[in-house]
């Protein structure tokens, strides 16, 4: 069955997170299975499901952003995979640095993306699980994105920032940079990412969602077992230094996957209600469907 269509997507060919479906794209994956789609973007992942909502059926959002849409839009939205199963964020400090642990951010500024962001979210984790006070014991400055801290970083406006490879990893390479932790250490039941679609559409087309999931698992298969090579191509896609993105993709391979939990649903939900996003906490037995997934991935509750 063939299908034509866009594909609404949060921040293409710059999170790396996404490159399953940049490679399946530019790989011919899709082709394979009938589907001719191109890409809409948008800076908003709330923006990117009302569109998967309408007329456009499916939609790539950060994983957060789809759970603060499922509270206006309960009976249709749904989670139909993941895409990148940990939190890939970093914090970084200058490799000179005198700050070793979380504890020693106390006095110290973290720069960040914006109140409600996950930047924000985890720095704000970090900090409470060392015994600090948020806004008392350490600032959180609303910056931008990473090379937006980076650069106020390195100009001693903050004392550490957020990053996500490949621009963390290239830094720390480079030695411009210093690891100080990443949000995974706090977010055990995580994914950074996730497919939605609508409901309604998927229900009426299974032939065409489970191909849609199955182009993009052989992307993800790909990466998995060629990080390098996969790592080049989607440098070369997104504009990205080639040896830093390799090496982000080698080290990251595992995460790639369309597998998903009920856990990974709620973990996020409760982001959504403690940045405000979002009130109340979604149900990942409301909103998950794993049944259009293709071997080996899977869905657990």
């Amino acid at each position: 069955m063939s299908y034509s269509g866009q594909i609404p997507v949060v921040d293409d060919k710059i999170l790396f997170t996404l490159a399953a479906y940049d490679l399946a794209l530019s790989k011919g994956y899709f082709q394979k299975y009938g589907l001719n789609l191109s890409t809409v973007t948008s800076s908003s992942g709330a923006e990117i499901v009302r569109e998967a909502l309408t007329n456009l059926h499916f939609g790539i959002p950060a994983s957060t952003d789809a759970m603060a849409a499922y509270a206006t839009a309960p009976s249709q939205l749904r989670i139909i995979a993941g895409l990148y199963d940990t939190a890939a964020l970093e914090y970084i400090v200058l490799p000179n640095s005198p700050i070793r642990s979380v504890a020693d951010l106390k006095g110290k500024k973290i720069g960040c993306s914006t109140p409600t962001a996950l930047s924000t979210y985890f720095a704000t984790l970090a900090v409470k699980k060392a015994g600090l006070v948020p806004g008392q014991d350490v600032t959180i400055a609303y910056i931008g994105a990473p090379p937006a801290v980076y650069a106020a970083l390195q100009h001693g406006l903050v004392d550490c920032c957020w990053s996500i490879p490949p621009l963390s990893t290239g830094e720390i390479a480079a030695g411009s940079a210093r690891l100080l932790f990443k949000a995974s250490q706090y977010a055990p039941n995580w994914f950074d990412n996730c497919i939605v679609a609508d409901a309604a559409f998927v229900k009426s087309n299974p032939e065409i969602t489970r191909n849609f999931l199955s182009a993009i698992g052989e992307a993800t298969q790909f990466i998995r077992a060629n990080p390098s090579q996969a790592g080049s191509e989607w440098a070369a896609l997104a504009g990205q230094p080639a040896a830093a993105t390799v090496t982000a993709f080698t080290e990251n391979r595992d995460n790639f996957s369309l597998s998903f939990k009920g856990s990974y649903i709620t973990a996020a939900a409760q982001a959504d209600a403690v940045t405000g996003v979002a009130h109340g906490i979604a149900k990942a037995t409301a909103i998950a469907d794993g049944s259009y997934l293709p071997s080996p991935f899977t869905y657990s509750a």
